[in-house]
């Protein structure tokens, strides 16, 4: 449906502009609303006869995908790192091959303390953008996560099993 399609991305206009001015909250609520409207635009689209609907179906994911990722963006910016990864991982689910949405996803996942899936991120990220400065970044974040779990739970290890030389007479 036009009509929805022109509704999302005025709404994902207004989200942009209103992000811009550092009002999140309102951004976040007209970037769900772009995404929701989006999905509408793209079941109309698919159950089109006409010649082009493919073209419409298209343009509605894509801008679904655009609203999905730039809510988690917002997410990350209001330090709600759970809601980000959920709008990424729906954004990743309509385009496997969306770098904003792998990278706001592993800053969610960094968050979450989820070494393993921001690394996976970050990889996927890496064959995208081969030459991404912000895909490196997020593997050394994400490998020094791993490395900090690593000596936590070595160290809990050494406590269990008396492994320190204090522990010993």
């Amino acid at each position: 449906d036009a009509e929805a399609l022109r509704a999302a991305a005025a709404r994902k206009a207004l989200g942009a502009s209103l992000f811009g001015g550092g009002k999140l909250r309102a951004a976040l609520r007209q970037f769900e609303a772009a995404a929701a409207a989006a999905a509408v635009a793209a079941k109309a689209a698919e159950k089109a006869d006409h010649d082009g609907g493919d073209d419409a179906a298209e343009q509605a994911k894509q801008l679904r995908v655009t609203a999905l990722s730039n809510a988690a963006l917002c997410w990350l910016k209001r330090a709600r790192p759970r809601a980000a990864e959920r709008c990424a991982t729906a954004a990743l689910e309509l385009d496997a091959g969306c770098a904003k949405a792998l990278y706001r996803r592993g800053e969610a996942r960094c968050e979450l303390r989820d070494a393993a899936g921001a690394r996976a991120d970050a990889k996927a990220l890496l064959e995208v953008e081969p030459n991404g400065s912000a895909a490196r970044a997020l593997m050394r974040r994400a490998v020094a996560l791993r490395r900090d779990e690593q000596q936590k739970e070595s160290s809990a290890y050494r406590r269990m099993f008396g492994a320190d030389s204090d522990s010993e007479d």
